[in-house]
Formats: structure tokens, C-alpha cells, sequence
């Protein structure tokens, strides 16, 4: 896996060293999330979460590139929620500097505090009064900061069709 950063205010372009992606592999689609460090143009760190194809162990992996071309990871515990059910990200963002959020637009958010040496991760369900339907909730449904605030925006009768019926 590779992952390439582009720095638009000094118009630079950042390439990761790759992951290890033959005993790792993305977890559920996983999208990385870019958070900024301060105010250098190669201040951010680049986090996401992998597992094992062997032992199904969850690793958080960040890399920077003003602390070298090394991926550094760390074994991590994930809420049971998140293993049991296949959590797929279909949102993924940083929130006031700190936070890493992974969200699943079916079942929650998934945050990690960056800033911690030992990130502990916790899983914000999302309200159940939606549907269930998996196809695609990233067309009617996003999760976003506003005004240093989670906001969660639905779009209720847009997941079903004039008939009552879900889509394929």
C-alpha cells in the first residue's frame, strides 16, 4: 500500500513509504486520515488502521515525514463492536488536531486521541432510528466537524425507493 500527500500551500507532494501490505492488509476499506501537526509544510501525520491476515490482529500506523520515512505501528485494541461487526469506513477524517475518526455510516464512529502515547480507541454509535440497509449510505448520510462539534446528518426517505423499497 502507498500513500502520497499533497502539501497545496507550499505545493509539495509527499510520497509515504509503503505499508507492509503482505502480512497487512487495509481494515474494512479503511481510509487514512491526515491530521496536521503545526504549521511546517511537512507537519501532519498520516494514520490508518491495518490487521493481520494471519493472527487478525489490529495495528494503528502513523507516519510523518518530519520524523522519517518509517511507518511506526502500534497493536491496538478495537471496541468489540468494531470486530464483531464488519465495520467499513465510509467516512474518515481528523477532528480539532487530536482526533482520528473512522465512521461506519451504518453503525458509528470510530475515534482515536493521535496525541496519547498509548491511543485508546472508542466507537460513538450513531442514532438507530435509520435504516439498516447497507448499499450505499455515503450518498445520503455524512459525518463531519462543525464549530468543534461531531454532526451526524441523515437523510431520512432517501434510502428507499417511491414504493417503500429498498434498492439493490
Amino acid at each position: 500500500m502507498k500513500y502520497m500527500v499533497y502539501g497545496a500551500a507550499a505545493a509539495v507532494l509527499f510520497a509515504a513509504h509503503p505499508v507492509d501490505s503482505f502480512n497487512l492488509v487495509q481494515m474494512s476499506e479503511c481510509r487514512p486520515v491526515v491530521m496536521r501537526r503545526g504549521e511546517g509544510t511537512g507537519d501532519f501525520t498520516l494514520a490508518i488502521l491495518l490487521r493481520s491476515h494471519r493472527t487478525r490482529q489490529y495495528f494503528l500506523s502513523q507516519w510523518s515525514p518530519s520524523k522519517g520515512q518509517q511507518w511506526l505501528r502500534k497493536d491496538v485494541c478495537l471496541p468489540k463492536d468494531v470486530v464483531q461487526f464488519d465495520f467499513t469506513v465510509d467516512v474518515a477524517f481528523a477532528f480539532q488536531g487530536q482526533w482520528a475518526c473512522w465512521v461506519d455510516l451504518n453503525l458509528g464512529i470510530l475515534t482515536c486521541d493521535l496525541l496519547l502515547p498509548d491511543p485508546q480507541f472508542e466507537l460513538k454509535l450513531l442514532p438507530t432510528e435509520r435504516s439498516s440497509y447497507r448499499g450505499h449510505p455515503d450518498a445520503y448520510n455524512t459525518v463531519g466537524g462543525v464549530d468543534r462539534k461531531l454532526k451526524f446528518l441523515y437523510m431520512h426517505g432517501f434510502d428507499v425507493c417511491r414504493d417503500g423499497k429498498v434498492p439493490d
